[in-house]
Protein backbone atom coordinates (compact mmCIF):
# COMPACT_ATOMS: atom_id res chain seq x y z
CA UNK A 1 0.00 0.00 0.00
CA UNK A 2 1.33 3.88 -0.54
CA UNK A 3 1.63 5.13 2.68
CA UNK A 4 -0.63 8.21 3.13
CA UNK A 5 -0.79 9.59 6.45
CA UNK A 6 -4.14 10.76 6.50
CA UNK A 7 -6.26 9.05 3.84
CA UNK A 8 -6.66 5.74 1.91
CA UNK A 9 -5.24 5.28 -1.50
CA UNK A 10 -6.51 3.09 -4.13
CA UNK A 11 -2.65 2.19 -4.54
CA UNK A 12 -3.13 -1.05 -3.25
CA UNK A 13 -1.47 -4.13 -3.57
CA UNK A 14 -1.07 -7.66 -1.87
CA UNK A 15 2.20 -7.85 0.59
CA UNK A 16 2.45 -11.51 0.65
CA UNK A 17 5.96 -12.02 -1.19
CA UNK A 18 6.90 -15.45 0.37
CA UNK A 19 8.68 -16.75 -3.05
CA UNK A 20 11.69 -17.13 -1.58
CA UNK A 21 11.33 -16.10 1.80
CA UNK A 22 8.62 -18.73 3.33
CA UNK A 23 9.76 -18.29 6.88
CA UNK A 24 8.80 -14.46 6.87
CA UNK A 25 6.15 -14.64 9.92
CA UNK A 26 9.14 -16.38 12.23
CA UNK A 27 11.92 -14.77 11.02
CA UNK A 28 10.09 -11.07 11.43
CA UNK A 29 9.23 -12.48 15.06
CA UNK A 30 12.87 -13.29 15.75
CA UNK A 31 14.02 -10.08 14.86
CA UNK A 32 11.80 -8.10 17.13
CA UNK A 33 11.81 -4.42 16.84
CA UNK A 34 15.52 -3.79 15.67
CA UNK A 35 16.38 -1.03 12.92
CA UNK A 36 16.52 -2.72 9.58
CA UNK A 37 19.61 -3.61 7.67
CA UNK A 38 19.29 -2.16 4.19
CA UNK A 39 21.79 -1.87 0.99
CA UNK A 40 21.02 0.39 -1.98
CA UNK A 41 23.42 0.25 -4.82
CA UNK A 42 24.12 3.57 -6.68
CA UNK A 43 25.36 3.92 -10.13
CA UNK A 44 27.28 7.19 -9.38
CA UNK A 45 30.39 5.65 -9.68
CA UNK A 46 29.67 5.29 -13.46
CA UNK A 47 27.14 7.71 -14.86
CA UNK A 48 26.96 11.70 -13.68
CA UNK A 49 24.35 12.45 -16.01
CA UNK A 50 22.37 15.63 -14.78
CA UNK A 51 18.87 12.97 -15.16
CA UNK A 52 20.60 10.60 -12.68
CA UNK A 53 21.71 13.38 -9.49
CA UNK A 54 17.66 12.72 -8.93
CA UNK A 55 18.31 9.44 -8.13
CA UNK A 56 21.26 9.85 -5.68
CA UNK A 57 19.86 12.23 -3.81
CA UNK A 58 17.00 9.84 -3.45
CA UNK A 59 20.28 7.50 -2.04
CA UNK A 60 21.54 9.95 0.00
CA UNK A 61 17.87 10.65 2.08
CA UNK A 62 17.85 6.65 2.69
CA UNK A 63 21.69 6.92 4.08
CA UNK A 64 20.44 9.88 5.90
CA UNK A 65 16.84 8.45 7.16
CA UNK A 66 17.31 4.87 7.44
CA UNK A 67 21.53 3.94 7.90
CA UNK A 68 21.60 2.64 4.67
CA UNK A 69 24.44 1.50 3.34
CA UNK A 70 25.41 1.68 -0.64
CA UNK A 71 27.57 -0.11 -2.96
CA UNK A 72 28.58 1.92 -5.64
CA UNK A 73 29.46 1.13 -9.00
CA UNK A 74 32.39 1.95 -10.33
CA UNK A 75 34.84 1.39 -13.46
CA UNK A 76 35.33 2.87 -16.86
CA UNK A 77 33.66 2.92 -19.93
CA UNK A 78 36.38 2.70 -22.09
CA UNK A 79 39.69 3.21 -22.66
CA UNK A 80 39.03 6.82 -24.58
CA UNK A 81 36.70 7.67 -21.65
CA UNK A 82 33.03 7.51 -21.96
CA UNK A 83 30.85 7.60 -25.24
CA UNK A 84 28.71 10.02 -26.24
CA UNK A 85 25.12 10.73 -25.08
CA UNK A 86 23.74 10.27 -28.66
CA UNK A 87 26.09 7.11 -29.48
CA UNK A 88 25.08 5.43 -26.15
CA UNK A 89 21.42 5.57 -27.09
CA UNK A 90 22.24 4.41 -30.77
CA UNK A 91 24.03 1.17 -29.28
CA UNK A 92 21.76 0.76 -26.38
CA UNK A 93 18.95 0.23 -28.81
CA UNK A 94 20.92 -2.28 -30.93
CA UNK A 95 21.23 -4.22 -28.08
CA UNK A 96 24.60 -3.10 -26.30
CA UNK A 97 25.17 -2.02 -22.64
CA UNK A 98 27.98 0.18 -21.99
CA UNK A 99 27.75 -0.81 -18.29
CA UNK A 100 28.02 -4.99 -19.29
CA UNK A 101 31.11 -4.09 -21.62
CA UNK A 102 33.49 -2.09 -19.67
CA UNK A 103 35.48 -2.85 -16.37
CA UNK A 104 32.43 -2.22 -13.86
CA UNK A 105 33.09 -3.21 -10.03
CA UNK A 106 31.66 -2.64 -6.63
CA UNK A 107 31.84 -3.49 -3.02
CA UNK A 108 30.46 -6.96 -1.61
CA UNK A 109 27.09 -6.52 -0.12
CA UNK A 110 27.86 -7.01 3.75
CA UNK A 111 26.03 -10.05 5.40
CA UNK A 112 22.46 -10.28 6.46
CA UNK A 113 20.79 -7.62 5.33
CA UNK A 114 17.31 -7.15 5.64
CA UNK A 115 16.61 -5.29 1.92
CA UNK A 116 18.88 -4.47 -0.95
CA UNK A 117 17.66 -2.11 -2.96
CA UNK A 118 19.14 -1.99 -6.66
CA UNK A 119 18.81 1.54 -7.86
CA UNK A 120 17.89 1.99 -11.12
CA UNK A 121 16.45 4.79 -13.68
CA UNK A 122 16.47 2.69 -16.37
CA UNK A 123 15.83 -0.84 -17.42
CA UNK A 124 19.05 -0.72 -18.73
CA UNK A 125 21.15 -0.58 -15.50
CA UNK A 126 19.82 -3.96 -14.74
CA UNK A 127 22.79 -5.87 -16.12
CA UNK A 128 24.90 -3.86 -13.71
CA UNK A 129 23.51 -6.03 -11.01
CA UNK A 130 25.85 -8.48 -11.71
CA UNK A 131 28.69 -6.70 -10.71
CA UNK A 132 27.49 -6.55 -7.06
CA UNK A 133 28.99 -9.53 -5.39
CA UNK A 134 26.65 -11.63 -3.17
CA UNK A 135 23.79 -8.71 -3.71
CA UNK A 136 21.37 -12.42 -3.43
CA UNK A 137 23.09 -14.17 -0.83
CA UNK A 138 23.23 -11.73 1.62
CA UNK A 139 19.81 -10.18 1.37
CA UNK A 140 16.79 -11.15 3.00
CA UNK A 141 14.45 -9.52 0.32
CA UNK A 142 15.64 -7.99 -2.96
CA UNK A 143 14.15 -5.06 -4.39
CA UNK A 144 14.58 -3.28 -8.15
CA UNK A 145 13.41 -0.21 -8.31
CA UNK A 146 12.68 1.35 -11.80
CA UNK A 147 12.18 4.97 -12.46
CA UNK A 148 11.71 5.20 -16.02
CA UNK A 149 10.18 2.51 -17.70
CA UNK A 150 7.83 3.15 -21.01
CA UNK A 151 5.82 0.12 -22.45
CA UNK A 152 7.42 0.77 -25.53
CA UNK A 153 11.30 0.54 -24.16
CA UNK A 154 13.20 -1.95 -26.26
CA UNK A 155 13.64 -4.77 -23.93
CA UNK A 156 17.04 -6.83 -23.60
CA UNK A 157 16.01 -10.33 -22.84
CA UNK A 158 19.00 -10.88 -20.71
CA UNK A 159 18.18 -7.99 -18.40
CA UNK A 160 14.58 -9.49 -18.08
CA UNK A 161 15.93 -12.26 -17.02
CA UNK A 162 17.67 -10.80 -14.32
CA UNK A 163 14.56 -9.47 -13.05
CA UNK A 164 13.09 -12.60 -12.22
CA UNK A 165 16.22 -13.10 -9.64
CA UNK A 166 14.43 -10.29 -7.38
CA UNK A 167 11.60 -10.45 -5.25
CA UNK A 168 9.89 -7.44 -5.50
CA UNK A 169 10.34 -5.07 -8.98
CA UNK A 170 9.01 -1.60 -8.27
CA UNK A 171 8.19 0.82 -11.16
CA UNK A 172 7.36 4.61 -10.94
CA UNK A 173 5.23 4.37 -14.37
CA UNK A 174 2.08 3.42 -13.54
CA UNK A 175 0.63 2.78 -17.16
CA UNK A 176 3.97 -0.28 -17.62
CA UNK A 177 2.99 -2.67 -14.71
CA UNK A 178 0.74 -4.61 -16.67
CA UNK A 179 3.37 -4.70 -19.74
CA UNK A 180 6.35 -5.56 -17.74
CA UNK A 181 4.53 -7.97 -15.56
CA UNK A 182 3.79 -9.90 -18.83
CA UNK A 183 7.32 -10.36 -19.51
CA UNK A 184 9.07 -11.53 -16.46
CA UNK A 185 7.86 -14.22 -14.19
CA UNK A 186 8.60 -14.76 -10.32
CA UNK A 187 8.40 -10.97 -8.42
CA UNK A 188 5.83 -9.11 -7.67
CA UNK A 189 5.98 -5.94 -9.95
CA UNK A 190 4.40 -3.41 -8.34
CA UNK A 191 3.65 0.74 -8.97
CA UNK A 192 5.15 3.23 -6.06
CA UNK A 193 5.32 6.73 -7.70
CA UNK A 194 8.70 8.97 -7.55
CA UNK A 195 8.93 11.16 -4.26
CA UNK A 196 11.30 13.54 -3.40
CA UNK A 197 13.40 15.02 -0.62
CA UNK A 198 10.60 17.07 0.44
CA UNK A 199 12.88 18.33 3.71
CA UNK A 200 15.79 19.39 1.36
CA UNK A 201 13.54 21.17 -1.35
CA UNK A 202 10.54 22.98 1.33
CA UNK A 203 11.39 26.89 1.23
CA UNK A 204 9.89 26.71 4.83
CA UNK A 205 11.14 27.68 7.74
CA UNK A 206 12.45 30.86 5.89
CA UNK A 207 10.87 30.98 2.19
CA UNK A 208 13.75 33.06 -0.31
CA UNK A 209 12.12 35.91 -2.11
CA UNK A 210 10.62 34.90 -5.40
CA UNK A 211 12.66 36.63 -8.01
CA UNK A 212 12.64 34.04 -10.91
CA UNK A 213 9.53 34.63 -12.94
CA UNK A 214 9.23 31.48 -14.86
CA UNK A 215 11.72 28.55 -14.76
CA UNK A 216 11.80 25.87 -17.58
CA UNK A 217 14.27 23.23 -16.26
CA UNK A 218 15.32 20.76 -18.81
CA UNK A 219 13.90 19.95 -21.95
CA UNK A 220 10.94 22.27 -23.35
CA UNK A 221 8.34 22.68 -26.25
CA UNK A 222 9.78 25.34 -29.01
CA UNK A 223 6.64 27.16 -29.72
CA UNK A 224 5.82 27.77 -26.01
CA UNK A 225 9.12 28.62 -25.09
CA UNK A 226 9.67 31.43 -27.89
CA UNK A 227 5.94 32.79 -26.65
CA UNK A 228 7.66 33.06 -23.13
CA UNK A 229 10.82 34.44 -24.44
CA UNK A 230 9.21 36.91 -26.41
CA UNK A 231 6.68 37.85 -23.20
CA UNK A 232 10.34 38.44 -20.79
CA UNK A 233 11.81 40.62 -24.33
CA UNK A 234 8.63 42.52 -23.65
CA UNK A 235 8.25 43.34 -19.89
CA UNK A 236 10.93 42.34 -18.87
CA UNK A 237 10.07 39.09 -17.42
CA UNK A 238 13.10 37.01 -15.83
CA UNK A 239 12.74 33.91 -17.41
CA UNK A 240 15.14 30.89 -16.77
CA UNK A 241 15.88 28.31 -19.28
CA UNK A 242 18.19 25.34 -20.11
CA UNK A 243 20.98 26.98 -22.78
CA UNK A 244 23.06 24.28 -22.94
CA UNK A 245 22.53 20.17 -21.94
CA UNK A 246 25.85 19.01 -20.33
CA UNK A 247 26.30 15.06 -20.85
CA UNK A 248 27.97 14.93 -16.73
CA UNK A 249 27.99 17.26 -13.48
CA UNK A 250 31.15 17.88 -11.67
CA UNK A 251 29.61 17.10 -8.22
CA UNK A 252 25.68 15.55 -8.14
CA UNK A 253 25.63 16.85 -4.37
CA UNK A 254 26.45 20.32 -5.47
CA UNK A 255 23.97 20.59 -8.57
CA UNK A 256 20.94 19.42 -6.93
CA UNK A 257 21.14 22.22 -4.67
CA UNK A 258 21.72 24.89 -7.17
CA UNK A 259 18.61 23.25 -8.66
CA UNK A 260 16.77 23.63 -5.16
CA UNK A 261 17.97 26.96 -4.71
CA UNK A 262 16.28 27.98 -8.09
CA UNK A 263 13.41 26.16 -8.02
CA UNK A 264 12.74 27.86 -4.57
CA UNK A 265 13.02 31.26 -5.95
CA UNK A 266 10.82 30.64 -8.91
CA UNK A 267 7.28 31.30 -9.09
CA UNK A 268 6.09 29.67 -12.21
CA UNK A 269 7.51 26.28 -13.16
CA UNK A 270 7.14 24.87 -16.31
CA UNK A 271 6.33 20.96 -16.43
CA UNK A 272 5.67 18.81 -18.85
CA UNK A 273 5.38 14.69 -19.22
CA UNK A 274 8.48 12.40 -19.15
CA UNK A 275 10.22 12.38 -22.59
CA UNK A 276 6.81 14.54 -23.84
CA UNK A 277 8.85 15.40 -26.70
CA UNK A 278 10.28 11.83 -27.42
CA UNK A 279 7.44 10.26 -29.13
CA UNK A 280 8.88 7.51 -30.40
CA UNK A 281 10.20 6.34 -26.98
CA UNK A 282 6.84 6.79 -25.14
CA UNK A 283 4.69 5.87 -27.92
CA UNK A 284 1.90 7.97 -26.62
CA UNK A 285 1.94 6.81 -22.56
CA UNK A 286 1.73 10.04 -20.76
CA UNK A 287 3.41 9.77 -17.29
CA UNK A 288 4.35 12.27 -14.16
CA UNK A 289 8.36 12.66 -14.21
CA UNK A 290 10.20 14.32 -11.23
CA UNK A 291 9.81 17.48 -12.54
CA UNK A 292 5.95 17.50 -10.95
CA UNK A 293 7.50 16.67 -7.31
CA UNK A 294 10.85 18.95 -7.32
CA UNK A 295 8.44 22.00 -8.24
CA UNK A 296 5.65 21.27 -6.13
CA UNK A 297 7.78 20.57 -3.59
CA UNK A 298 10.17 23.82 -4.02
CA UNK A 299 6.70 25.68 -3.54
CA UNK A 300 7.01 26.75 -7.06
CA UNK A 301 3.30 27.17 -8.75
CA UNK A 302 3.22 24.49 -11.48
CA UNK A 303 2.66 25.47 -15.20
CA UNK A 304 2.22 23.22 -17.95
CA UNK A 305 0.59 19.98 -18.60
CA UNK A 306 -0.68 17.83 -16.62
CA UNK A 307 0.10 13.59 -17.73
CA UNK A 308 -2.89 12.01 -18.68
CA UNK A 309 -2.36 9.42 -16.30
CA UNK A 310 -5.30 7.94 -13.82
CA UNK A 311 -2.93 8.02 -10.47
CA UNK A 312 -1.94 12.07 -11.43
CA UNK A 313 -5.42 13.90 -9.71
CA UNK A 314 -4.73 11.83 -6.27
CA UNK A 315 -0.82 12.21 -6.43
CA UNK A 316 -1.70 16.35 -7.10
CA UNK A 317 -4.97 16.96 -5.45
CA UNK A 318 -4.90 20.58 -4.48
CA UNK A 319 -6.90 23.06 -6.71
CA UNK A 320 -4.65 24.42 -9.49
CA UNK A 321 -1.57 22.07 -8.96
CA UNK A 322 -0.69 22.47 -12.60
CA UNK A 323 -2.25 25.04 -14.16
CA UNK A 324 -2.56 24.80 -17.88
CA UNK A 325 -0.92 26.98 -20.59
CA UNK A 326 -2.85 27.91 -23.48
CA UNK A 327 -2.99 26.16 -26.77
CA UNK A 328 -2.85 29.49 -29.19
CA UNK A 329 1.09 29.80 -28.50
CA UNK A 330 0.78 33.73 -29.02
CA UNK A 331 -2.02 33.74 -26.09
CA UNK A 332 1.10 32.44 -23.80
CA UNK A 333 3.07 35.49 -22.91
CA UNK A 334 -0.26 37.19 -21.77
CA UNK A 335 -1.35 34.32 -19.80
CA UNK A 336 1.87 34.12 -18.13
CA UNK A 337 2.30 38.19 -17.52
CA UNK A 338 -1.82 37.76 -15.94
CA UNK A 339 -1.20 34.91 -13.90
CA UNK A 340 2.21 36.64 -12.26
CA UNK A 341 -0.10 38.99 -11.24
CA UNK A 342 -2.58 37.00 -9.18
CA UNK A 343 -0.66 37.16 -5.87
CA UNK A 344 -3.50 35.22 -3.40
CA UNK A 345 -3.68 33.07 -6.00
CA UNK A 346 -0.04 32.04 -6.11
CA UNK A 347 0.33 32.13 -2.89
CA UNK A 348 -2.37 29.89 -1.55
CA UNK A 349 -0.83 27.08 -4.73
CA UNK A 350 2.54 27.76 -3.15
CA UNK A 351 1.32 26.67 0.58
CA UNK A 352 -0.66 24.10 0.03
CA UNK A 353 1.80 22.28 -2.77
CA UNK A 354 4.58 22.29 -0.26
CA UNK A 355 2.38 20.86 2.64
CA UNK A 356 0.47 18.39 0.44
CA UNK A 357 4.57 17.05 -0.13
CA UNK A 358 5.57 17.10 2.98
CA UNK A 359 2.46 15.14 4.25
CA UNK A 360 2.19 12.68 1.08
CA UNK A 361 5.55 12.83 -1.70
CA UNK A 362 8.90 12.38 0.76
CA UNK A 363 10.75 9.27 0.03
CA UNK A 364 10.20 8.05 3.75
CA UNK A 365 6.87 7.35 2.99
CA UNK A 366 7.88 5.37 -0.31
CA UNK A 367 10.19 3.32 2.24
CA UNK A 368 7.52 2.74 4.61
CA UNK A 369 5.27 1.31 1.09
CA UNK A 370 8.29 -0.50 0.25
CA UNK A 371 8.66 -2.35 3.67
CA UNK A 372 4.74 -2.83 3.84
CA UNK A 373 5.10 -4.25 0.27
CA UNK A 374 7.56 -7.20 2.00
CA UNK A 375 5.88 -7.95 4.75
CA UNK A 376 8.01 -6.26 7.60
CA UNK A 377 5.49 -5.08 10.41
CA UNK A 378 4.92 -0.96 10.66
CA UNK A 379 6.14 -0.70 13.68
CA UNK A 380 9.65 -1.04 12.81
CA UNK A 381 10.10 0.60 9.72
CA UNK A 382 8.65 3.94 11.68
CA UNK A 383 10.71 3.46 14.18
CA UNK A 384 13.53 3.96 12.29
CA UNK A 385 11.72 6.52 10.05
CA UNK A 386 10.35 8.60 12.77
CA UNK A 387 12.78 11.65 13.44
CA UNK A 388 11.84 12.32 10.11
CA UNK A 389 8.13 12.04 10.20
CA UNK A 390 7.99 14.19 12.90
CA UNK A 391 10.47 16.83 11.11
CA UNK A 392 7.95 16.28 7.79
CA UNK A 393 4.63 17.15 9.88
CA UNK A 394 6.54 20.35 11.76
CA UNK A 395 7.63 21.78 8.09
CA UNK A 396 3.89 20.86 7.04
CA UNK A 397 2.17 23.22 9.87
CA UNK A 398 4.33 26.45 8.69
CA UNK A 399 3.22 25.85 5.64
CA UNK A 400 -0.58 26.05 6.51
CA UNK A 401 -2.54 28.08 3.91
CA UNK A 402 -2.85 31.62 5.00
CA UNK A 403 -6.02 33.72 5.61
CA UNK A 404 -6.91 36.26 2.86
CA UNK A 405 -4.77 38.88 3.00
CA UNK A 406 -7.92 41.68 2.76
CA UNK A 407 -11.95 42.31 1.37
CA UNK A 408 -11.84 42.93 -2.12
CA UNK A 409 -8.52 40.95 -3.42
CA UNK A 410 -8.53 38.63 -6.38
CA UNK A 411 -9.33 35.10 -4.89
CA UNK A 412 -9.48 34.15 -1.25
CA UNK A 413 -6.61 31.72 -0.44
CA UNK A 414 -8.35 27.83 -0.56
CA UNK A 415 -9.03 25.84 2.30
CA UNK A 416 -6.85 23.79 3.72
CA UNK A 417 -6.85 20.16 2.00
Amino acid sequence: MLYFPQNESRFAVPTALGRTNPDLVSWEDGMGEDSLKVTVSSMRGLDQHPARCFDYEFEDALVESMGAEVTTLRGRSRPGGRLPRMMSRLLRKAGYDEHVHTQVHADSVAPDQDIFLFNCLTIHDVASVQKIPNWRENSRFTVCWIKEFFVGTQHDPAGLALLEQFDLVILSFEQSVEALSKLVRGPKIVYLPLGIDTIRFCPYPNPPEQKLDVFWLGRSEPELHSAIQRQANVDGLYYVFNTTFPAQVAHPAEHRAQRIREMQRSRLFVVMPAKFNEPEVTLGQEEAGFRYFEGAAAGAVLLGRAPDVKSFSELFPWRDSVIPLPDNASSVGPFVADLLTQHDRLDRIRRESVRHCLLHHDWAYRMLSMCELLGFSPARAHKMLAPRLRTLQDLAELAVPSRPRALGTRRKVGAER
